[in-house]
This record gives structure tokens, sequence and C-alpha cells, in this order.
């Protein structure tokens, strides 16, 4: 059994999505960045839009997980 409010757990998911919100926007950044050299290198692209999904998969985890507290 947990002592966590409802209140209490969205307070914790809230600081998870704020933090996965940080890292999207880096991730954003890096892969403007590599886009805007002469010679991206493609297996960077990749892998940053692969991090990119996983943080959006996280965040949908997250706000329904969210959701389910408040109803």
């Amino acid at each position: 059994m947990t002592t966590l409010s409802n209140s209490d757990k969205i307070v914790i998911i809230d600081q998870k999505i704020k933090n996965l919100d940080y890292q999207r926007y880096s991730v954003n950044l890096d892969i403007q960045l590599e886009g805007s050299v002469s010679t991206p290198d493609q297996d960077n692209l990749d892998s940053l839009n692969v991090k990119l999904l996983d943080i959006v998969t996280k965040l949908d985890i997250l706000n329904t997980e969210k959701t389910s507290l408040i109803e």
C-alpha cells in the first residue's frame, strides 16, 4: 500500500514530464545542429530521432497516468 496521495503522484509525474520536456528540447536542438553542417552524419541523425521517439512515448505514458489520477 502506498502512502502517496494522488496529488503527490501528480507532482512526481509533473517533474518527470518537465525533465523529459528538457530532453526533448535538447534533442531537437541536436537534430537542428547536426542538420546544419555541410555533411550531416546520418547515423547520428537516426539515433537522435530514435531518442526523440522514445521521449515522446514516455511522455504519452506519463500523461496517461496523470489523467487517470485526475479523474
